[in-house]
């Protein structure tokens, strides 16, 4: 709120001159244009990792391991110690 008090503040000075209050608004609306972009461009890149990650995990498991039937007794073996 008080960027905006500024900005008004700011944009309704006393002397007024044409290429200042266009300045003036024009910088204005230039930083909202760019952080509008910030927040979507950021919103949209969390979208796609989550999308990418969710989509990578359903291919690829969190935990793989190998059976062995004939490795299975000293694997018990080394689990029990």
């Amino acid at each position: 709120m008080l960027s905006a008090f500024l900005s008004k503040r700011f944009r309704q000075a006393k002397r007024r001159t044409g290429i200042v209050s266009l300045l003036s608004k024009a910088s204005t609306l230039g930083v909202m244009l760019g952080v509008t972009v910030l927040i979507v461009a950021l919103s949209v890149i969390n979208g796609f990792e989550q999308q990418l990650e969710e989509r990578l995990l359903a291919v690829v498991p969190h935990v793989s391991y190998k059976h062995h039937m004939i490795q299975y007794q000293t694997g018990l073996r080394k689990l029990r110690r």
